[in-house]
């Protein structure tokens, strides 16, 4: 199983424990979260675990985008 398809048979879980944080993900478990994540914070996850990581943003919520489906003449129309 690759790390994408543990992200995504897991994400529940990490929404659960870690709604709206960041995540970094070593050897499938989560290594690094917060709130925020830097530059040098992460530089500072790989240095000290020794190994490549992922970082992803995990949602606490779902959101649903609404397709854009005006025309460029309909937008201009009400400007």
């Amino acid at each position: 199983m690759t790390l994408g398809n543990v992200v995504n048979h897991d994400y529940s879980d990490l929404r659960g424990e870690y709604a709206d944080m960041w995540v970094a993900i070593a050897d499938k478990k989560v290594v690094a979260f917060g709130e925020d994540l830097t530059d040098e914070k992460e530089k500072s996850i790989r240095k000290e675990i020794g190994r490549p990581i992922v970082t992803l943003f995990i949602e606490g919520q779902a959101r649903i985008l609404k397709p854009f489906t005006e025309s460029r003449e309909e937008i201009d129309a009400r400007m």
